[in-house]
This record gives C-alpha cells, sequence and structure tokens, in this order.
C-alpha cells in the first residue's frame, strides 16, 4: 500500500509545502539575462528583444497618455499637473538612452510580474552595472513607488528626497 507524503500534513502546511515547490520552480525559469532592450515603452517599462515586457520596480514615472494618473501624482508630490505630463517625454528619452539597443541584466524581488503580465525587475546594464531604477530616482524622472514593499525601498526614499532637495528633474525650478 502507498502512502502519500503528504496525509501526516495538515491542509494549511500541504498547501505551504507546494506554493514553497511552485515558487522554487518558477524562481527557476526566470532568466537574469543577458537581454538586449529591443524598445522602451515609457519611462518605466523596457520591451526585450524576446518580446518581454518588464516593469522597473521601485519606479513610477509620468504617463505619457494618463492625464488623471499624472494629476493624481501630481498632488500627491506638490507639483502642477502639466509639469509632470511634460516630464513624461523626458523620463522615456532617459529610459531611452540609458537602455534601448544595449544588454542588461535583471534581477528580481518578491513578486515577479504584476497584474499585466509583465515581469516585474531591477535592471542594470551589463556594460558597467548601471543601476536603472536607482537612477531614474536620482535624477528626478520618476517617483519613488512605496505603495509595495521591495528591498531597495530604503534607498529609493532617500534617492527621491534627495533628488527633491537638490531639484532634480521633476522638482528643478525651470522644468
Amino acid at each position: 500500500k502507498i502512502i502519500s507524503p503528504f496525509k501526516r500534513l495538515s491542509f494549511f502546511k500541504t498547501l505551504a509545502l507546494l506554493w514553497a515547490v511552485g515558487f522554487v520552480f518558477c524562481t527557476a525559469s526566470l532568466a537574469e539575462g543577458p537581454f538586449r532592450v529591443r524598445h522602451v515603452s515609457d519611462g518605466d517599462t523596457l520591451v526585450l528583444e524576446n518580446g518581454q515586457k518588464v516593469r522597473l520596480i521601485g519606479v513610477d514615472t509620468p504617463e505619457m497618455d494618463d492625464e488623471s494618473r499624472n494629476s493624481k501624482n501630481a498632488k500627491r508630490q506638490g507639483l502642477d499637473a502639466k509639469r509632470v505630463l511634460a516630464f513624461a517625454k523626458k523620463a522615456k528619452d532617459f529610459t531611452r538612452n540609458a537602455v534601448e539597443g544595449k544588454s542588461v541584466r535583471l534581477e528580481y524581488d518578491w513578486q515577479h510580474a504584476d497584474k499585466y503580465g509583465r515581469v516585474l525587475a531591477y535592471v542594470y546594464r551589463e556594460e558597467d552595472d548601471y543601476f536603472l531604477n536607482a537612477e531614474i530616482i536620482r535624477g528626478g524622472f520618476g517617483f519613488f513607488y512605496p505603495y509595495f514593499p521591495f528591498r531597495y525601498s530604503e534607498a529609493f526614499r532617500k534617492y527621491a528626497e534627495e533628488a527633491r532637495q537638490n531639484k532634480k528633474g521633476l522638482w528643478h525650478d525651470k522644468g
């Protein structure tokens, strides 16, 4: 008679064990790269040569076509909505200049994909280990996204405050 190894475990312990095994297999299937960036969709989203969309963890750049979201971000940050909209193109150009057509390495955190199916990652340029997510925040091209916990949240919070104090990017007096 074959006895299931799960028979002795409670339902919740079995569920936790199966989740852990699945997590290991899913994590193992995510490659770190290098990947070539085919296209930059906006300041915080890339498309790799393999077609995979990557959303940068901890970063929220102004939207090209979403006035409502830009207005909410502007109000939350104490900025003018027109200024935030104007920075959508600047954020996209910053990201494009940094990584489009270049090889990048991805690093993952606790959540590997968002509800839209985009991979969530920290992005590093292969040639010099340039940390794209952090540099967007440091340059004031986007906002620190504090709504979900992530590995570098305290550092990103500090970078955002420094950008604001030093009047970089979105906080620059002359736009």
